[in-house]
């Protein structure tokens, strides 16, 4: 059995009771068996295998409360033996299973142990404010609150407005939260509410200083903040590639930031998105596979892992799912560009397919995009192929991956007749965004090197992934009369649906000549098939890769440009009447950039 297929079989066990074999696993956690919500602690697996000493061993870390319920893949396999779980919800007991899979002689062996989690405080107090290993988040802790009712917590200083977290429901244990978005070295109260009007007590907190070896660009506002700026929207979200992830006020005063070492095993990727109650998405680097992006991991605020699947484990998978449809094996090379939340909690994906193919040119190496549709344990559920749907000879920007990085896989696996890897590839579609179509449930990728954003029957999972539309030059729509076909976009970035039905992006105009970034917005009539650009602003800088485009809830857009020479981003805040109300530099190329209203909302 092959190491993917072996892997399979051993994935599909999850949450059942598993096989014993040649494997024993023993399990150590530091600092011990007993700690408090919020603490971190550390799970070391060691396997032996007694018919293969010399073997190499795949992890899986699972996690449900003591003796009951389904386990739930925290870490899924990968050859990692290190699990860091912080507890951030409850106190409790809760068992942490581990099952080890031998790669010399396919056998498995299980080994789990019981964890107890205090609350930070007893039934007495109140309320407490605990320090994180981020000097700009905290914990909030508060006693149980009565069944029906929910809670939040509202903090802000003597120079800031009130940041409200989410509200959480009461359910008779010690309620935790969070405290992102505040200043360095500043002193903020903090208080928390109940659905019913019933307040808390008025604790303070002092945040601490940044560390002076943490690496922050300089920033620099060029224009504004100034009416009619949306102050419902006072951060930026910054993700800069292999640097260190920050949000800033409308002045560039830092207020969170993580760096990529931060508590993370195999770091040095990029952040792609916020999600919902605070917690965020990246992709992650194993530094053994040059290629990098080869993990998914979600982050609270504080800088530790939620949970996290790997390249090996999705590529497994995606192969099982297109045997039994009857398609053709797939190369995952790397995870790719975006991941967004879905509506029921599901998580899509873009990932890398390489595939040698017969083109017209001649057989080559070719990448191409997949989307993953992962459930909420993180496991496929869903998949789509580019190379099942569209004309592998058409391109509109053909581009040349080298083992060189920069938007290509630093290696490649497929080999060539005379058995030698090959050495480039046809960077086919370089998706780079995805969007869910909460109209009919289809799911929406931005293909750069296509010049194309195409939408896939998603259907909610039941779609059979056909294109049903392609918007660019080429594509299904016709531009309405009296725009010039000047106006598509080229090498685009960030293409999303907004609930007025415009559609957002940043346009890199790679086909321009000059190549000016522009900010576009996009009216599409489905029914007679037309695209009128409602928005296509000269934002006057240069980026021939990477950007951002949001539509802020005051009509206000948003686009950054990621990339401008030789070493800056930069923001730009326009009213639909085209003009510009805000404008900041950041000196380093950023991968997104995201207005947001506070760390636990993200902005379309």
């Amino acid at each position: 059995m092959s190491k993917f297929g072996a892997l399979l079989f051993v994935c599909s066990l999850a949450g059942a009771q598993l096989l014993s074999g040649a494997v024993s696993v023993r399990l150590n956690a530091q600092p011990g068996s007993t700690i408090e919500v919020g603490q971190t602690l550390e799970v070391t697996a060691t396997a032996t295998d007694s018919a293969a000493s010399a073997t190499r061993f795949f992890y899986q870390f699972t996690i449900r409360p003591s003796n009951t319920g389904q386990w739930a893949v925290m870490q899924d396999y990968y050859s990692t033996n290190t699990f860091p779980w912080t507890p951030t919800d409850h106190e409790g007991t809760y068992d942490i299973g581990v099952t080890a899979w031998s790669e010399a002689t396919g056998s498995i062996g299980q080994s789990y142990l019981s964890v107890t989690v205090n609350p930070r405080i007893n039934r007495h107090t109140p309320a407490v404010i605990s320090s994180t290993n981020n000097p700009l988040v905290a914990l909030y802790s508060a006693a149980p609150c009565p069944a029906g009712l929910q809670m939040r917590v509202s903090f802000k200083s003597a120079h800031t407005s009130a940041i409200y977290t989410p509200y959480k429901p009461c359910d008779g244990l010690t309620m935790n939260f969070y405290l992102g978005g505040m200043l360095a070295s500043t002193t903020y109260t903090a208080q928390h509410f109940l659905s019913n009007g019933a307040a808390g007590p008025v604790l303070t907190h002092t945040t601490g200083s940044i560390p002076s070896d943490v690496p922050l660009p300089s920033r620099s506002p060029l224009a504004g903040p100034e009416a009619p700026t949306s102050t419902s929207y006072p951060f930026l979200l910054n993700s800069t590639i292999g640097g260190t992830n920050f949000a800033t006020d409308l002045y560039g005063n830092v207020v969170w930031y993580r760096t990529p070492s931060e508590n993370v095993p195999f770091a040095g990727g990029y952040l792609v998105r916020l999600l919902l109650g605070g917690t965020l998405l990246t992709f992650d680097n194993d530094p053994s596979h040059p290629g990098g992006a080869q993990f998914l991991r979600e982050f609270d605020l504080a800088g530790n892992i939620i949970r996290t699947t790997n390249w090996t484990v999705l590529n497994s998978a995606v192969n099982a799912l297109r045997s039994r449809q009857g398609r053709s094996q797939v190369r995952l090379n790397f995870l790719s560009h975006d991941a967004i939340r879905l509506p029921n909690g599901y998580t899509a994906v873009l990932a890398t397919d390489e595939q040698v193919k017969k083109l017209n040119t001649g057989t080559q190496d070719v990448l191409g995009d997949m989307v993953l549709v992962l459930d909420t344990n993180w496991q496929v559920r869903w998949a789509w192929d580019a190379f099942d749907y569209l004309d592998v000879n058409r391109t509109a920007l053909h581009v040349v991956c080298k083992p060189t990085g920069g938007g290509c896989p630093a290696e490649f696996f497929n080999t060539q007749p005379d058995g030698k890897v090959y050495t480039q590839a046809l960077d086919w579609t370089h998706g780079n965004s995805l969007d869910y179509d909460s109209r009919d449930g289809s799911i929406v990728v931005s293909m750069r090197h296509q010049c194309w954003v195409i939408k896939i029957n998603y259907a909610n999972g039941k779609g059979d992934g056909h294109v049903i539309w392609r918007l660019g030059s080429g594509g299904n729509f016709a531009l309405a009369p009296g725009y010039p076909s000047s106006d598509w976009f080229s090498g685009q970035h960030n293409a999303e649906f907004h609930s007025n039905g415009i559609l957002t992006l940043f346009d890199n105009n790679a086909l321009g000549s000059p190549a000016i970034a522009h900010g576009q917005a996009w009216s599409l009539n489905t029914s007679t098939m037309v695209a009128t650009p409602i928005e296509n602003i000269d934002l006057g800088v240069v980026s021939p890769i990477v950007g951002t485009a949001q539509l802020l809830a005051n009509g206000n857009y948003v686009w950054q440009a990621g990339a401008v020479p030789p070493s800056q981003s930069q923001s730009f805040e326009y009213t639909p009447s085209g003009t510009l109300v805000y404008h900041e530099q950041v000196d380093t190329w950023s991968y997104r950039a995201f207005r947001i209203s506070d760390l636990y909302t993200p902005t379309p």
